[in-house]
């Protein structure tokens, strides 16, 4: 941003596309006079392809500077992007949100493949079984919704299962102990009250609660 600004450019708009940055980020190109937004599509990238055939339809997180909000606004709905408006201080939530769905389930499946090896299964079961339970949760959870696709120890209330099996992975792994530990308890906090999170106390969020 600060080499552009000192490119000797007339001011435009500026837009960048991290899911964490506020516009801010490009504060340099603000103070030359130019409009800066942050624009995310919430999508995931690992294949750029298919990310491409999958883009329609995709939320696209904007925030900034009005008119540079409003071309990206533009320029993302022109290609199938549902456009949205965020508040800067509400993005590490949201980003962390997309973080949780979308980069930690092939931790999840890593982890699981390398305990069931670690337990003797033939390694020509493990693929097919961790791809059987992606598939079959991910079918539960949209024709469900998260509440009524959660089973498992945690949400039955099993506690007795959940510590032996914490202790377990304490002894295989303390990261992957305090994981599953910490999903544990999110997991009966959903089955018992419909929502994974703590009540906030009748906080507001932090957008209205700046403002």
């Amino acid at each position: 941003a600060a080499r552009l600004a000192n490119a000797g450019l007339a001011p435009a708009v500026a837009w960048h596309c991290s899911g964490f940055s506020p516009a801010a980020a490009l504060a340099p190109l603000q103070a030359a006079g130019w409009a800066a937004a942050s624009a995310h599509p919430a999508l995931s990238f690992a294949d750029p392809a298919a990310a491409q055939a999958q883009f329609a339809g995709t939320a696209c997180a904007l925030e900034g500077d009005d008119p540079a909000v409003a071309r990206a606004e533009q320029a993302f709905g022109a290609i199938g992007g549902r456009c949205f408006r965020l508040q800067a201080a509400d993005k590490p939530l949201y980003h962390g949100a997309a973080v949780l769905v979308s980069n930690f389930p092939p931790v999840l499946a890593a982890a699981a493949a390398e305990l069931w090896q670690g337990c003797g299964m033939p390694p020509e079961l493990i693929a097919p079984l961790w791809q059987a339970f992606a598939k079959n949760v991910a079918d539960n959870l949209l024709r469900l919704g998260p509440a009524a696709a959660l089973t498992g120890p945690a949400a039955r209330g099993d506690s007795a299962v959940v510590q032996a099996e914490t202790a377990a992975m304490q002894a295989r792994d303390p990261a992957l102990a305090q994981a599953y530990a910490a999903l544990s308890t999110l997991a009966a906090r959903l089955a018992r009250e419909g929502a994974a999170l703590a009540p906030s106390d009748g906080a507001a969020p932090l957008s209205r609660a700046r403002t």
